[in-house]
């Protein structure tokens, strides 16, 4: 939609309509937000009440360490999905030489298949474990980090930025899957504002890192990187999985 419409209207005028549907989507909140809550559900709000709900979230975070585990790697996935976003256009257009329509397409393609592995996720799901999905989803990132870091031509580029896309959709779907079985339903929105609120820390971090480092380093140097801190990660995440059930199966028996 998003490369329909550059193709249709002016950038400037398309970044007002933008602004504009976000506005709507607010106020279509505000307006629906009342509706959707019981009347015994309502909690009066206020600063101490917020301050306290975001205390209570803390604590629950801090005591389950597979919650701090899987934050941490969010959080580097995260870095990885910030620096390629943050420079995918200035390198299709300017590094390759290739047109915004290219690019446009390139996203478009992506988006596509994301929403086909979407509608594959429940059938892969019901022949693996989450456990495996969440290891399919990281090897996906790592192919496209490499991809991406190390691409000389731009539909190598375009391929790793599909597999950087759908593998993304995909751990997101595992890390919800996961977390949903670790927070205790009744904390269920205290615990998750603060995970969104930390796993989104390192987008505007991944920002500044190519800011300050991609003309020195390189922009696909900078990637590279990020992708093996995220084999690190996910090296660490996943030995921790298998120490973990290690112990569990010990203290069964």
């Amino acid at each position: 939609m998003a490369a329909l419409c550059l193709a249709v209207f002016r950038r400037e005028d398309l970044v007002a309509m933008t602004a504009i549907a976000f506005g709507a989507s607010a106020l279509n909140i505000l307006v629906i937000g009342p509706m959707l809550n019981a009347p015994q559900a309502r909690v009066a709000i206020s600063i101490a009440n917020f301050l306290e709900n975001i205390k209570f979230g803390l604590k629950v975070f801090v005591s389950r360490q597979e919650l701090i585990v899987l934050s941490i790697l969010s959080c580097v996935i995260n870095l990885v999905m910030g620096m390629t976003l943050a420079q995918a256009a200035p390198l299709i257009v300017g590094y390759f030489g290739r047109t915004e329509q290219f690019f446009g397409g390139m996203t478009t393609l992506a988006a596509i298949a994301s929403i086909v592995t979407f509608t594959q996720i429940p059938r892969i799901a019901a022949r693996v474990s989450i456990t495996m999905l969440g290891f399919y989803s990281l090897l996906g990132l790592l192919v496209a980090g490499t991809l991406l870091g190390a691409a000389r031509d731009p539909f190598v580029f375009a391929i790793g930025y599909a597999f950087l896309m759908t593998s993304c959709a995909v751990f997101n779907v595992f890390m919800r899957t996961w977390r949903a079985r670790i927070i205790p339903k009744e904390h269920m929105g205290k615990v998750v504002g603060i995970l969104v609120l930390i796993n989104n820390s390192t987008l505007p971090l991944s920002g500044a890192i190519v800011a300050g480092f991609a003309p020195s380093v390189g922009s696909q140097n900078l990637i590279l990187v990020a992708a093996g801190t995220l084999a690190i990660s996910a090296a660490a995440y996943l030995n921790w999985i298998r120490v973990a059930k290690s112990q569990l199966i010990a203290t069964q028996n």
